[in-house]
């Protein structure tokens, strides 16, 4: 995992890159880390080499904030993992604007970094999966390969998740929901 943090405090970048450091040995593996002082100094990095995995983000920082800098990183890049790491919680309704995987708040702690740094792991991981689609909008992902395979029944029904239920539809219900959508704006 390539790893960027970017916090204007240099003591909460080394906290978090040890943190890290120490997660990845703990799975046996190792991260490339590369802090960066402000949003600016990332940004002109970020031009000549854009194979980051994970930017770990301060929002508060002098000159150019990590919300803003996430937007400019999104606009062309919706794989990379975005994970706030900030003492303000102000901010936290602008972090689904870029799609960020996480929000934390300092100080950070060790098991709680651990857990999203899991998640960011299992979000690349995804990406690499034949047969999946992520939809940026809030990184579900789902296998159309399975849902649409021919020859076997089971796969023929589409299944509609939400936070709150999980409904099956079969092939003809997912018909007469398409159609209602229709009448209501929607498109088929």
């Amino acid at each position: 995992m390539r790893a960027a943090i970017c916090d204007d405090r240099a003591e909460d970048a080394r906290l978090v890159a040890q943190y890290v450091r120490a997660w990845a040995e703990s799975r046996g593996g190792s991260a490339a880390l590369e802090i960066f002082p402000s949003a600016e100094a990332f940004l002109f990095a970020y031009d000549e080499d854009k194979d980051f995995d994970l930017l770990l983000l301060d929002v508060e920082m002098g000159g150019m904030d990590g919300v803003t800098m996430a937007r400019r990183v999104r606009a062309e890049n919706a794989s990379v993992q975005i994970v706030f790491i900030t003492g303000y919680t102000d901010y936290i309704a602008e972090g689904y604007d870029v799609a960020a995987l996480h929000y934390l708040v300092k100080p950070v702690r060790e098991e709680k970094l651990f857990e999203v740094l899991v998640t960011a792991e299992e979000m690349m991981r995804a990406e690499d999966l034949p047969g999946f689609f992520r939809i940026p909008a809030d990184n579900r992902d789902l296998n159309y390969d399975n849902y649409f395979s021919k020859g076997n029944p089971e796969f023929g029904k589409i299944e509609q998740y939400t936070s709150h239920n999980t409904h099956r539809l079969d092939v003809e219900e997912m018909k007469q929901l398409l159609l209602k959508l229709k009448l209501f704006g929607g498109t088929c």
